[in-house]
């Protein structure tokens, strides 16, 4: 038997003032089709950015300017 997995990866080109930066959290919110950013000190909702179906992997570049998710969805 052979599977087949399709992942779609989304990349969002976001400025660097809304993608999460040092004291910061990325979290996916997989129903919602969301990416949360989430201040770490009063876990604040920072910005909240619409990213597809399915979100289950985020990578942010090590200069916080590209995140890259990786969806489930259709």
């Amino acid at each position: 038997m052979q599977f087949r997995f399709l992942i779609l990866a989304l990349v969002l080109l976001i400025p660097a003032t809304v993608l999460a930066a040092d004291g910061e959290l990325i979290v996916l919110n997989k129903s919602g089709a969301s990416a949360s950013i989430l201040d770490l000190e009063d876990g604040s909702e920072v910005a909240r950015i619409e990213v597809g179906v399915g979100p289950h992997e985020v990578a942010v570049s090590p200069d916080a300017t590209i995140a890259v998710v990786a969806n489930y969805g259709d």
